[in-house]
């Protein structure tokens, strides 16, 4: 059997066997053993039957593993008669398999639902599978030789030169686009475009990877109307609105209840509720924050001191936050009730006014002839009883000179407190509202925020 590799380099791309009619039977049948099927032996034959070129892809089982080779008979002629076949073998197993591999990868790519397409640097459209064509309405033979952005009518958040640069300098690129369907319906898309490299013969190119983001913008920009909607009507809303986290923290405040605390929404949010109410004002509504996280909805009517507003009348709803059945936090819709609460005691006030006006004169109508201090003691001691203090006296107070002098009293056990007194040592308030004629009423000179805190004073009279 010659050997030929040497002589047919250009034929033999891996090896070559040249066998010749004369080649020994089990030769050829030790060929046989090695491959898949009895076909180059076979082939040979023809070969020289008919005098002409063959090519056969053979498998080739060495040591357990399978090998594509191709197979190229080449017969030698000599006086026009074929003296022998000179067998070219080349090894295709890596080819193959990177082909294969490259039909797989573009049977997924068309599995895609995302639009995705190769192109040339230029732009020309190289590859067009079948998302795209449904992102588009575009066929691939109506895509393919197109350059993309005129196909599509492209509009670019920057210039395409810009976005070509910094593909090239970073390896890819990633942004939204606007692009044309071929019905001319405009749409949205995210674009990710990575770079392939130029390989031997084959220049760069780019993927280009679209999803279409139409219906998704268009839910965003609707949300974000109804919430610039929703902050107009809560901003111009005098209730004030909040919506606070299981943290204690606050997660959204409107207007009116940033400006109860001096702040503005931006500023509050995140915030610790304690830090921003004070210990005294939380330490009011804590009970019915443990309630309400508990899952029950609660409401309340307090009177709270707040730091910057003083003492408020507040009537609050607090609804539970529930995710996933869990109570992450706390709705709260809240109403300052202090101008309420102010005309309601006026009327409960002027009611009992004018009760006790018609028992006085009754008291003064029997006190007739008796001494004047015996009767206005005796009323005193009736006023008292009806509001339910421990001292009420009679006297004339002076406020532009700032002086109150209590000339009749009833004091029960408590030591007397006839005499003259300055006004600024309990609530200097009460001048500037007896100059401007005002009634004031103090119910309790150690919290009201309108006195001073100097009331034990009281008891030290200055005349």
């Amino acid at each position: 059997m010659p050997a030929r590799a040497t002589a047919r380099r250009s034929i033999c791309a891996s090896g070559c066997w040249a066998p010749s009619p004369s080649t020994p039977p089990s030769v050829s049948r030790s060929w046989d053993a090695t491959t898949a099927t009895s076909t180059p032996t076979d082939a040979m034959a023809r070969s020289w039957a008919s005098r002409s070129r063959r090519s056969w892809g053979v498998l080739w089982r060495a040591g357990g593993r399978e090998r594509l080779f191709d197979v190229v008979y080449e017969p030698e002629r000599k006086g026009g008669n074929v003296e022998s076949v000179v067998v070219a073998i080349t090894d295709i197993s890596d080819r193959k398999a990177v082909e294969t591999s490259l039909r797989d990868q573009a049977g997924l790519l068309e599995l895609a639902h995302d639009a995705i397409m190769l192109l040339e640097m230029d732009g020309t459209i190289t590859f067009w599978n079948q998302g795209a064509a449904e992102t588009y309405g575009f066929t691939a033979e109506e895509s393919l030789g197109n350059v993309a952005h005129r196909l599509l009518h492209t509009v670019f958040p920057q210039p395409l030169s810009e976005i070509y640069e910094a593909a090239e300098r970073q390896g890819r690129w990633e942004g939204e686009l606007i692009h044309s369907r071929r019905d001319g319906r405009r749409i949205v898309v995210t674009s990710r475009w990575a770079v392939q490299p130029a390989m031997g013969d084959r220049p760069a190119r780019i993927m280009e990877i679209n999803r279409d983001v139409t219906e998704r913008k268009t839910a965003e920009a609707a949300l974000k109307e109804k919430e610039a909607e929703l902050l107009l009507v809560t901003g111009a809303s005098p209730i004030i609105l909040m919506r606070c986290g299981r943290d204690l923290r606050y997660r959204f405040v409107n207007r009116a209840g940033a400006e109860l605390f001096g702040l503005t929404p931006q500023e509050m949010i995140g915030r610790p509720m304690r830090v921003v109410m004070g210990d005294e004002a939380f330490a009011r509504v804590e009970p019915f924050i443990e309630r309400v996280l508990r899952g029950e909805s609660v409401e309340y009517e307090l009177e709270i001191p707040y730091p910057r507003a003083g003492l408020r009348w507040m009537r609050g709803s607090f609804i539970p936050d529930v995710s996933e059945s869990v109570v992450v936090g706390w709705f709260a819709s809240i109403t300052d009730v202090t101008e309420r609460k102010r005309v309601e005691d006026k009327l409960r006030d002027s009611e009992r006014t004018e009760r006790l006006l018609a028992e006085i004169g009754a008291l003064a109508a029997k006190g007739v002839g008796r001494p004047l201090d015996h009767v206005v003691h005796d009323i005193c001691a009736h006023v008292a009883a009806e509001m339910g203090v421990s001292r009420c006296g009679y006297g004339l107070v002076d406020v532009e000179e700032g002086w109150a002098t209590v000339e009749t009293e009833w004091c029960g056990s408590l030591p007397p407190l006839r005499g003259r007194y300055a006004l600024s040592n309990v609530a200097p308030h009460l001048v500037a509202d007896g100059l401007a004629g005002r009634v004031t009423v103090l119910r309790d000179l150690t919290v009201d925020p309108r006195t001073t805190n100097r009331y034990d004073g009281l008891y030290a009279p200055v005349a």
